[in-house]
Formats: C-alpha cells, sequence, structure tokens
C-alpha cells in the first residue's frame, strides 16, 4: 500500500489522483504512530471513499495533494481515532477545500421510544462531553470493539447501560 522513504512519510497510491500522493507526519508524531495510521482500517476506508462512485476524486473535478497525519490515539491494539489534514484542492479554481479529517471506527446508536399513558418518551443517557465542558443528553451509542464488530452486542451493551441509569434515576430521582 506505501513506500517509505528516508524522512518520516510516505507515498500512496490512490485510484483516481492525479498520482502518488505524499502522506507525512507532524512534527512530534512517533513513527510507530504514523505506521500504524497508515496501515489503520479507517485511514484506508478514507481513501477507498475518495474514489467511490461519489467520492470526492470520482469525477476528476478535486484532487488530492498531500495529507499530513496530525494525530493518533489507540484503543488497545487498533487506532481508535486518527485525525490528519487532507490538502484537496478544487481543479477549476485552484482553491482548497477545507480538509481536516477526524476519523473514527463504526459506532451503533438506539432509538429507544416507550409509550405510557398515550405519551411518547424516547430514552436518553446524560454523557460527560470533556470537548464542550458539559454533559449531555444524547441516544445511548458507543463504538464497536474492532472492524468487524458486533453491532448487536454493541447496541445491547449500550442500552443495557441506558436501562441501568433510567432504572437508578427511577429509584432516586432528584
Amino acid at each position: 500500500m506505501a513506500s517509505s522513504d528516508a524522512q518520516l512519510g510516505a507515498t500512496v497510491e490512490v485510484p483516481g489522483a492525479a498520482g502518488p500522493v505524499r502522506v507525512v507526519a507532524a512534527a512530534g508524531l512517533p513513527e510507530v504512530d504514523f505506521r500504524k495510521a497508515l496501515d489503520s482500517a479507517l485511514f484506508r476506508r478514507w481513501l477507498e471513499n475518495l474514489q467511490a462512485e461519489r467520492g470526492l476524486l470520482a469525477h476528476g473535478k478535486l484532487s488530492l495533494r498531500q495529507i499530513l497525519i496530525q494525530g493518533v490515539d489507540m484503543f488497545g491494539q487498533r487506532v481508535g481515532f486518527l485525525k490528519f489534514k487532507a490538502d484537496i484542492v478544487d481543479e477549476e479554481t485552484q482553491s482548497k477545500i477545507p480538509g481536516i479529517v477526524f476519523a473514527r471506527g463504526p459506532a451503533v446508536a438506539v432509538l429507544i421510544l416507550l409509550e405510557s399513558k398515550g405519551q411518547i418518551y424516547a430514552v436518553l443517557t446524560e454523557q460527560a462531553r470533556v470537548p464542550i465542558g458539559k454533559f449531555i443528553l444524547e441516544l445511548p451509542a458507543g463504538m464497536l470493539d474492532d472492524e468487524n464488530g458486533d453491532f448487536v452486542g454493541t447496541a445491547v451493551r449500550e442500552v443495557h447501560k441506558a436501562y441501568t441509569s433510567l432504572a437508578a434515576t427511577a429509584r432516586n430521582p432528584t
């Protein structure tokens, strides 16, 4: 997939691109993380999406010039989150298209509706969300354990967590 050279970088073949695309690591990114990012399912899937029927490179109007890998968060042995910047240019205007990418693995969300006395209620769970500095209400959801993860099993675990929280709240209302 990728050929390495002396710098912390590589080139990747992307069908639909004008030629090989340079992929480089941001300053301070460990080489081991860079290599894991290149080999990750998240990165490979993104490259495949570019060239799909509705992909950004499918019709030759946009071109991919370079990719800068900025961050890698590992979940055990696999890449859980991947942050990179893609330099994508509109061929007609030569203007850059915003290309900051935060890739994450597959996830599942569950919409639970309860009916009581003619009213329909959605079950939500309260989650601490550090990026916004608040607790927010959201659907029970979770990331799969791996690329071939069990959607149903993950959904059941998340519903169980929501039910446990709902039962605790019902017993101890505030």
